[in-house]
């Protein structure tokens, strides 16, 4: 026991000490774009929270670098300046000095013009969508009111900013709408989206009566309301039309919405059809029994009532189908 308690001790003796873990390393990530809230004008201060992400295990030293002010030598107003020349200023402070600054090479430098220049951005775009909707669809919206939900500091701009707002992908508002913004800097163009949210109400059709699964929405059993775009989509709104069918059963009071309609189709399953048929100088006018429905334009299969074959024909509007195939007009009336 004493022998096998001794060969213990000298392996603990001979065993290599473990290594502690290496320290973390106190960096500063710089971010791409940092905005100054006054003007610098080659001189000035900005604090290191502003700069960049402070990485350190020690608190104390982040709650104290943070707050540190940053002197801003030579650095312009607004452009781009490489992240060594940062890196330079920010070592200059002592506590600093031994931090890793990590970034992107190129920093774009905002100036407090352009702070000013996203605030006018995004007023004159909430200004330009009660305008356009007010012109566009003075019927379709009202008491409407839009709400700046993104983030002011995504936003890109110089003091010598330009924009104009674009409606190409502006088709319908809804609970989240975005607007899309070409903005030309230095003679380059680019656009980005502004995403406000939008509150209000929509004109909507609803029904006069409780209506059974596949009745033609027709005018006649609609009236025209309001709703509040808390309530509908109105992506999905619709309007009625004979062209159209409900494929399920509405309530009475209820919106009419895209998603319980349905084609109705110009020929049905079961139902009979006229057909036309045409060979030569010989033109035969008869009538078939539909094997499944079908839309104008599409092809359709139908069976002969004189020979019980079944054969195919064309669409062409509602209740009518047109044979254009001599040899099937032939064996469809063998």
């Amino acid at each position: 026991m004493r022998s096998l308690q001794l060969s213990i001790a000298i392996l603990c003796l001979t065993a290599p000490l473990a290594r502690a873990a290496p320290a973390l390393d106190d960096l500063l990530i710089l971010y791409p774009v940092i905005r100054f809230e006054s003007g610098l004008d080659g001189a000035g201060t900005m604090a290191l929270s502003k700069l960049g992400r402070i990485v350190t295990a020690d608190k104390r030293l982040a709650e104290s670098a943070a707050a540190l002010q940053i002197p801003m030598t030579g650095i312009p107003e607004s452009g781009k300046v490489s992240r060594e020349t940062l890196a330079k200023l920010i070592r200059q402070t002592r506590v600093l000095a031994h931090f890793k600054v990590l970034g992107p090479e190129a920093i774009v430098i905002k100036s407090v013009a352009s702070t000013a220049a996203v605030e006018r951005l995004l007023l004159e775009a909430g200004d330009f969508l009660e305008l356009y909707v007010a012109s566009n669809w003075p019927q379709r919206y009202r008491n409407m009111s839009y709400r700046f939900v993104g983030h002011k500091n995504r936003i890109e701009l110089d003091a010598n900013s330009r924009w104009s707002f674009q409606t190409d992908a502006l088709t319908v508002l809804e609970r989240r709408t975005p607007l899309w913004v070409e903005v030309e800097e230095d003679g380059e163009k680019h656009r980005m989206s502004l995403w406000f949210a939008v509150t209000g109400e929509v004109s909507v059709w609803r029904a006069a009566i409780d209506l059974e699964p596949q009745t033609a929405v027709t005018h006649q059993w609609f009236y025209r309301d309001w709703a509040s775009l808390q309530e509908v989509n109105p992506a999905q709104l619709a309007a009625p039309t004979s062209e159209l069918r409900l494929v399920s059963g509405l309530q009475g009071a209820a919106v009419l919405t895209s998603s319980v309609l349905e084609p109705i189709p110009a020929v049905e399953f079961g139902e009979q059809a006229q057909v036309i048929a045409q060979n030569g100088s010989i033109r035969i006018v008869t009538s078939a029994t539909v094997m499944r429905s079908a839309m104008i334009g599409q092809r359709v299969t139908l069976k002969s009532h004189s020979s019980n074959e079944e054969f195919e024909a064309l669409v062409i509007a509602p209740k009518l189908v047109e044979m254009t195939s001599p040899t099937a007009v032939t064996e469809a009336w063998r």
